[in-house]
């Protein structure tokens, strides 16, 4: 289990988390977050949450990231603490068509708070975060099943947050 102490050598410990043994392998780390995500229960929310909180266009729900969600949010699979920023604000724009797009902004701490973490890249544009995390969680909408990918940047420890839903 996952707080047992590893029956692995130092040695043998490294070396299955080497990239030459996961491509022989198989990432077998990230096959059991998988796992995980599968087994997890999904935020379930009615979709009219928004409501009296701003309207279901790009600019009241900027207003809404900047004025009410900004601040630090803990990862309970992690324990990683993901900062929503002024820059945040772009969330509102992805998919700003979307009316479910939209909705789901009002979810963002719990999406945060409850996501199972998959994997981390690093930076290959060297733009200016240094790595991205990914971390994935399901939300049901209205009775529709969504997949919601969050990305997070890093660089010195801050952190910056983002999704995107799929159905």
């Amino acid at each position: 289990a996952q707080n047992e102490p590893s029956r692995l050598s130092p040695r043998q410990w490294v070396q299955v988390r080497t990239r030459a043994f996961k491509e022989w392998f198989g990432d077998w780390a990230k096959a059991a977050r998988i796992e995980k995500l599968r087994k997890s229960k999904p935020i379930v929310r009615k979709g009219d949450e928004y409501k009296g909180r701003y309207e279901l266009d790009s600019r009241s729900a900027e207003n809404y990231v900047i004025k009410s969600l900004r601040g630090e949010y803990t990862n309970s699979d992690t324990g990683d603490v993901i900062k929503i920023t002024r820059a945040s604000r772009k969330v509102a724009h992805h998919d700003a068509e979307n009316d479910v797009h939209l909705r789901s902004i009002v979810y963002i701490p719990e999406m945060i708070e409850n996501a199972v973490f998959i994997e981390e890249r690093p930076n290959e544009k060297g733009s200016k975060f240094d790595s991205y995390r990914y971390y994935v969680v399901g939300l049901k909408i209205g009775g529709v099943d969504y997949t919601a990918k969050l990305v997070v940047g890093v660089k010195n420890g801050s952190r910056f947050y983002d999704h995107r839903l799929s159905e």
